[in-house]
Order: C-alpha cells, then sequence, then structure tokens
C-alpha cells in the first residue's frame, strides 16, 4: 500500500467484507508518530484487533512503546529470510499454539532481551539428529562443541567449560544419562551445568529414570526448535514457562501429508534449512545410515540376538522422527516392542515392512526436498 491511512481503510474494507486480513507488514518504514497513530487505530477498530503486526527493518525509537497486546513483532535489519518465512508461517496457524513452529512473541527478539549466546556441549550419536539439532542451535546463535558418546562427553567437561549441555539418552559406549550420573558423582558440588536429556523413548520409565538421576530437563524426540531453545533458556535460569511434555498417546498424533510423512515435521525441517543444499545432505544421511542399520538389523535376526535388533530400530525410529517420516517411526517401534519369541516368528516379515517403508520414505522426501513448500 502507497500509504499508512490507505492501509488501514483496506483492512476495513475487508473486514466488512469478512474477508480478514491476518498480518501487517510495514517494510523499512521510518519509525514516526504516524507509524504510531496507525499502531493505535488497528488497536481500537474491532476488525483488526487479531492482526498480526511484524516491523521489518523498522527501527523502533526508544521513547516509543509499541506492544499491541503482544501482537506487535520486530525483524531487525537485515531481514532474515527463514525468520520471515518462520513469523509468516506462524501467523497462519488458526491456533497460533503450534509447538513446531518458533512462534513470533517468544523468539523473534526485541533489542534490549535478555537472550545471549551460550557454548553448547552437544553429545548425539545419530548424524541426522546431529544435523538437524546442531541446526536448531547455531540459527538461535548458540556456540557448539559436539561429541556422539558419554565418554567423550565426559573428556570434554573436563578440560573445558559449557553454560549447558544437551545429550542423547541412549547413546552407544556410555548413554547420555550415565554420563550424567558419573559427571554428578565426581563433581558433588557443581551444579552450574545445566543438562537436557533427549531421547526417542516416549515412556514414563525414560522419564522416571532421568527424575531418579537428578536430570530436570527431559525432551523427547522429534523435538521442535520452539520447545528447545524454550527449555534452554529455563534451564540456565532465564524466566520461561515450558509446558510438560506431552503424553505418549498426544505425542503420537501426526499431521500427516500422507500415510508417509508428517507435514508438521517437515515444515519445520524446511524452515531451519539455510539452503536447499542441508536438506539433500539430510536425504543423503538417511540413504547411507538407513541402508546399514537396516542390513544390520536382518545380521540381528538371523542370529537370533534381540538386544542387538532392537538397538537398531531404536536408531533407526530417532532419524525417522527427526526428518517426520511417519511410516518408517511406526514400524521401528514394533520391532523396539518385540520379544524374543516374536522376533524368531515375525521378525523377518517386520523387516520386509521396514525395508518397504524406508524406501517409500526416501521417494517421498526427495520429491518434497525437490519442491519445499511455503505455506
Amino acid at each position: 500500500m502507497g500509504s499508512l491511512e490507505r492501509a488501514v481503510d483496506r483492512l476495513l474494507c475487508a473486514g466488512d467484507q469478512g474477508s480478514q486480513f491476518e498480518v501487517v507488514i510495514l517494510d523499512h518504514i521510518p519509525w514516526s508518530d504516524e507509524i504510531s497513530s496507525f499502531l493505535d487505530r488497528l488497536d481500537l477498530e474491532a476488525e483488526c484487533q487479531k492482526l498480526n503486526i511484524l516491523l521489518a527493518g523498522t527501527e523502533q525509537s526508544e521513547e516509543s512503546n509499541i506492544d499491541v497486546d503482544g501482537r506487535v513483532h520486530r525483524l531487525e535489519s537485515p531481514v532474515d529470510k527463514v525468520r520471515l518465512f518462520n513469523a509468516l508461517h506462524a501467523s497462519h496457524l488458526s491456533d497460533g499454539n503450534d509447538d513446531s513452529i518458533v512462534s513470533l512473541a517468544s523468539r523473534l527478539v526485541d533489542k534490549g532481551s535478555d537472550s545471549r549466546a551460550l557454548k553448547i556441549l552437544v553429545a548425539e550419536d545419530n548424524p541426522i539428529n546431529q544435523l538437524v539439532l546442531c541446526r536448531m542451535l547455531e540459527r538461535a546463535g548458540h556456540l557448539l562443541h559436539q561429541v556422539d558418546n558419554g565418554e567423550k562427553l565426559l573428556e570434554v567437561l573436563e578440560i573445558e567449560s559449557f553454560d549447558l549441555v544437551i545429550a542423547d539418552m541412549q547413546m552407544p559406549i556410555m548413554s547420555g544419562l550415565d554420563a550424567f550420573k558419573i559427571y554428578r558423582f565426581a563433581h558433588p558440588d557443581d551444579q552450574a551445568i545445566p543438562f537436557i536429556m533427549l531421547t526417542a523413548n516416549a515412556t514414563t520409565e525414560a522419564q522416571e529414570s532421568c527424575k531418579e538421576a537428578g536430570v530436570e530437563w527431559f525432551l523427547t524426540k522429534p523435538v521442535s526448535s520452539n520447545k528447545l531453545l524454550e527449555s534452554i533458556d529455563a534451564a540456565i535460569g532465564m524466566a520461561v514457562d515450558v509446558p510438560a511434555e506431552a503424553e505418549q498417546e498426544e505425542k503420537g498424533k501426526l499431521h500427516e501429508l500422507s500415510p508417509v510423512l508428517n507435514s508438521t515435521i517437515l515444515s519445520e525441517l524446511t524452515e531451519l534449512a539455510p539452503d536447499h543444499a542441508f536438506l539433500l545432505r539430510l536425504l543423503d544421511k538417511l540413504e547411507q545410515d538407513g541402508a546399514r542399520l537396516i542390513s544390520e538389523m536382518a545380521d540381528a535376526v538371523n542370529n537370533g540376538n534381540i538386544e542387538q535388533l532392537k538397538s537398531l530400530a531404536h536408531a533407526l525410529k530417532g532419524s525417522a522422527a527427526n526428518l517426520g517420516l511417519a511410516q518408517l517411526h511406526k514400524q521401528t517401534q514394533l520391532v523396539e516392542a518385540l520379544s524374543l519369541e516374536q522376533m524368531e516368528e515375525e521378525g523377518r516379515q517386520l523387516l520386509v515392512s521396514i525395508e518397504k517403508a524406508f524406501e517409500e520414505a526416501k521417494q517421498a522426501l526427495f520429491r518434497e526436498f525437490e519442491n519445499p513448500k511455503v505455506v
């Protein structure tokens, strides 16, 4: 629109016609009394009171105070395309509470915010999970040191200091939970470094194991960027109210593009990606690691090694969860639940189902990543 006055007229006209706008973007308009009056008017007009207002590259004067019920947000120059996409996506959601989208109010940081770059130690053995998790943290401006098992986690903690540790609960050589127990035993007076424990095992038993060991922060994969960053803020003592983890039944509900893919997780992956190459790198990791895990699962079935089979299924489940591979995730859960007798009777047939789900997932992801959709 050419002027703010015309913009108000257009908004009111659309409201009268029952086709209200959802977002108003003020694009690099210098701050003035006119903008202040414009925002005040939007707050008074009933047709405009549900609008989200995004100031893109608009510098706010120190004496101005804009907060129309928390609906006004700012992106500083230069405007980051990922944050802009995320802002538009979030405003498009009907309930405004999709946990997989970084909300305007909580993650678009205004000047004067207490947010700061943290030095974070990340312990995760799954290559796909490493890529996704580290991308979330790097995009938030944090500094990372990455290891792939609990022993390395302990070694690094002895020679470097960190603001926070994020560890996978189940890793080879030494689990994240065992590493936490050993660290706390060896440093009983050092309670300064908070741990956030991640797991693909969304059971009450897993959460209770963490609580009994003294781990205060526990997140179930796949973890949205919003939930992860809120948990980090809470763990380091910032005033953030983090909702409790949903029950397993709720976490299992999928917003599916098809029986193969979870659209909510795919939306966040697209939003996280710094470029198209990042998405194709995820797909390449899936092809390599998935094929290896399935081959080793077949060996475990042939050798009657139920524990090895479950461990491999858990690893594949973690990748499937972080990439939104709904059908593959479901099949790996079935394998994890097998008894030895069931493995002997059903193991080979379940592997056929997993191989089919894996191939369908690769093809579906390739189609989505080749043509990522902006909502």
